[in-house]
């Protein structure tokens, strides 16, 4: 009865710990690099590169341009911005033993990040004469948590994709150039989603 109850549990088990372990052809990949069309909290492309400190720990850094359009004055002024971060992640498998890193890799991580803005537009004036030069200038700083999760093919292709939450503070000034005038500068105390989709390659 004792060696029925062994070879089933042989039967049970040792498939699985064999799947838990790597193959033959495993390999390794501790470095990611990714592409992120749209990053949500503010509306710029994004390269992020990841390395991978510990089986548990990975960093990674971002830096992004973009452009969009804000209301002054009435006016549509076009802007563009720019901006850089950082991620740390704790991932929540071991990829040597556990089978489960081999369907995605979840975990948590803490984002922080800088954006620069700047527009400048030429106001339509009176009866499209004596226009004026609208400008503006903004730096925003935002961090928080994020959970996500992070697909590796056995080839190299990868996919991510991080939700979260970020709170910070955004110093804004701007003003027209031919009249003199400037606003005051305003700092705005704000929160924003964290929302990051990306694909590209692990090596």
């Amino acid at each position: 009865m004792k060696t029925k109850i062994a070879f089933l549990a042989a039967l049970v088990f040792l498939p699985a710990l064999a799947f838990s372990q790597p193959g033959d052809d495993y390999k390794e990949r501790n470095y990611t690099l990714t592409i992120q069309p749209v990053l949500l909290a503010v509306p710029i492309g994004v390269v992020m590169y990841e390395t991978r400190l510990t089986e548990a720990v990975g960093v990674a850094v971002f830096g992004g341009y973009g452009q969009f359009t804000y209301k002054r004055d009435g006016e549509d002024v076009d802007a563009v911005v720019y901006g850089a971060g950082m991620q740390t992640r704790f991932y929540a498998f071991d990829r040597h033993t556990d089978s489960r890193a081999r369907f995605g890799e979840p975990h948590l991580g803490i984002q922080a990040m800088w954006a620069h803005g700047e527009g400048e537009e030429e106001d339509q004036g009176f009866f499209d004469t004596f226009g004026d030069d609208v400008w503006g200038r903004g730096e925003q700083f935002m961090a928080g948590p994020f959970i996500g999760y992070k697909y590796v093919a056995p080839f190299g292709l990868t996919a991510e994709i991080q939700l979260g939450a970020q709170a910070g503070a955004r110093y804004s000034y701007g003003g027209e150039g031919n009249t003199g005038t400037d606003d005051d500068p305003k700092w705005e105390f704000k929160w924003m989603p964290i929302g990051n989709l990306g694909v590209g390659w692990s090596f």
